[in-house]
């Protein structure tokens, strides 16, 4: 008797020849290459729309302009491959990794890359969450509208011009992303880590930011202003970092002129240049470390998010200025003017805020002293951890939240000044034995 022949396995080509007749109402099949070993195939052009590749191994194939529209890709391996071009409108991706793949141009409208859930067997370790891997993709020109990515690792992505409208971003990790110039209208990005990422001219318009951390995140000519950061919730300790400075080369050149002059002022005792005027100037979020404005005129002038670490400051006039979110670490500001100047969220981490030597003409002390008056600034938030405030005039100064930690306030003028709700542990208090 003639035994049966072995059965033969349906080959992958022969899969996808199926599919195609499936899709065109032609008998078929739809195809299922779930668990699959699918490592460095070449699937390029193919129309494998709702095909079914839960968990398969794609490492590495090549997929340019194929269309994976509405398949089922739960928990597949993408890392490293060539999704150029790409059709994956409403791909349900949740799960998978696209560690290193290129996205350029894909289209991955409304797709779904939400963390997934692998139900094992119990021997194996039952139920396993598993995050949607998206670390160091790279998409230029993509369409990721209302693409829902909650929770998903974007660290070290690249993701250029790409529309992200309505996208979905919760609680997802775009650590040193690069996001220049997409398009983030509307996008939630409730708890998101944007920290060190680079939204330069990013469209931000009406998207969700409550509780989104942008430590380090560059915010070159992004349509937000810092007000509406502040309104929509972005984590308040990170936004002096993220607000990135522009050069001193970016202002106008009557006020370069102005620092110049100044300076040269300074450093000749007043016999040439001439003491700086910049009243109600916009110095704003404009990188001046180290500067030397001593005894210039800055009442009113706009220097909110500006950086003055370790500037020399003695004796300037800074009456009713906005230093809102400056860093000012380790400036030299004693016996300087901030009478109703507003320093909420400030750093001030180390600041010299002492009396200041009167000095001679030759530059010798003359034994009299100018102490640093405060009277009715806004120091709400600001951060004075080993802040030198001694005999400092800090009269109706608002606190709240202040960290005060290690101060020296030792002989400061505190009338009408509420600290019950400033972190003081360790700070030399006005009386303090």
């Amino acid at each position: 008797m003639q035994k049966n022949p072995k059965k033969r396995g349906v080959s992958i080509a022969e899969i996808i020849e199926r599919h195609q007749r499936w899709l065109l109402g032609r008998g078929g099949k739809r195809a299922d290459l779930s668990l699959r070993d699918l490592r460095k195939r070449r699937f390029s052009s193919l129309n494998l729309n709702s095909a079914k590749i839960t968990g398969a191994n794609l490492g590495e194939s090549v997929l340019t302009g194929a269309n994976l529209s509405k398949a089922d890709m739960f928990a597949a391996n993408l890392s490293g491959a060539d999704l150029r071009q790409a059709n994956m409108m409403q791909t349900d991706l949740r799960g998978a990794s696209l560690k290193g793949a290129n996205l350029v141009g894909v289209n991955l409208a409304h797709a779904d890359m939400r963390e997934g859930v692998l139900v094992k067997p119990e021997a194996e370790g039952g139920k396993v969450v598993q995050k949607a891997d998206l670390r160091h993709i790279e998409i230029t020109n993509g369409v990721m509208t209302g693409a829902n990515m909650t929770g998903a690792d974007l660290s070290n992505a690249s993701i250029i011009r790409t529309d992200l409208s309505g996208a979905i971003l919760r609680h997802a990790s775009l650590v040193d992303a690069d996001l220049r110039d997409s398009n983030l209208r509307g996008a939630d990005l409730s708890h998101a880590n944007f920290a060190g990422a680079n939204l330069s001219n990013v469209i931000l318009d009406g998207a969700i930011l409550a509780g989104a951390k942008m430590a380090r995140a560059i915010l070159d000519d992004t349509d937000i202003s810092l007000e509406e950061l502040e309104k929509a919730g972005v984590m308040k300790t990170d936004l002096s970092e993220a607000l990135h400075v522009r050069s001193k080369d970016s202002l106008p050149l009557d006020v370069q002129e102005c620092l110049e002059k100044h300076v040269l002022w300074i450093t000749s005792f007043g016999v040439e240049g001439e003491r700086g005027d910049l009243v109600q100037v916009d110095l704003s979020y404009v990188g001046l470390n180290d500067v030397n404005l001593s005894a210039a005129d800055l009442r009113q002038t706009d220097m909110t998010g500006t950086h003055l670490n370790h500037a020399t400051l003695r004796m300037t006039d800074m009456s009713g200025s906005v230093l809102r979110y400056a860093n000012l670490n380790e400036a030299d500001m004693s016996g300087s003017r901030l009478n109703g100047a507003d320093m909420s969220n400030a750093k001030l981490s180390g600041a010299n805020l002492s009396p200041a030597d009167i000095l001679d003409r030759d530059g010798k002390p003359t034994g009299r002293q100018w102490p640093t008056s405060m009277v009715g600034a806004n120091l709400v938030g600001a951060d004075l951890n080993g802040a030198d405030l001694r005999r400092a005039d800090m009269s109706r100064v608002a606190l709240h939240r202040a960290d005060l930690r290690g101060a020296d306030m030792t002989g400061a003028k505190l009338d009408d000044v509420d600290l019950s709700s400033a972190i003081v542990e360790g700070a030399i208090l006005p009386g303090a034995a």
